[in-house]
Formats: structure tokens, sequence, C-alpha cells
């Protein structure tokens, strides 16, 4: 079982964002969590939230999934962050490595 968390702080003005979550796989392939789930490809899991002006909320839990038993085993890497509404350019991430290993 995976479960994965994201904290949000914005020390300046209000904005809208767009928020992003991923899985960078072990071949380098990128997954990321959309309506239906995770999918190949990059794209916003929620678009144009309104983040407040000096808010801070978090941890919350973003994700919990549990390990296929046919994932690969090796480095996976969890990807968490926020682009301007509309925009690709993130002005936040969080990043977590993970292994997976093959119980012998």
């Amino acid at each position: 079982m995976i479960e994965a968390f994201a904290a949000v702080e914005n020390t300046g003005p209000e904005a809208f964002v767009d928020a992003y979550v991923a899985i960078v796989l072990p071949d380098e392939t990128i997954v990321c969590l959309g309506p239906d789930g995770f999918d190949v490809g990059i794209w916003p899991r929620v678009t144009n939230i309104f983040l407040p002006a000096d808010v801070s909320m978090g941890p919350l839990q973003v994700f919990e999934l549990t390990v296929p038993a046919d994932a690969a085993p090796g480095s996976y890497l969890y990807a968490a962050g926020l682009s301007p509404a509309g925009r690709k350019s993130f002005i936040s991430t969080c990043l977590k490595s993970f292994e997976i290993r093959v119980d012998e």
C-alpha cells in the first residue's frame, strides 16, 4: 500500500492554480493521476483551484494505492506540483522517491 501526502503553503498573493500528481516508473514513464485513475501522460489532476493569499494547509492525503502484484521492481518517484492555471510552468513541486522490491 502506498499513501501519498502533500502540503501547500502560499506566502504570496492569491492565485488560480492547476494541481498535478504523478508517478515516474523505473523505465522513466510518467503516469499522472486523472479523473479515472493513473494513466500515461502529463495533465492536471484538478484545474483552476483558487489558492488564497497567506494560506497553509496539509499535509493532505493525495492518493492511496494498492501496489499491483505485477508491479515492476525498482526505483519510483512520486511527484506533485502546482502551476499557474492553464500553464505547465511549475511554481511548486514535491518529490519523493520509493522502492518496490520483489519478496524472495
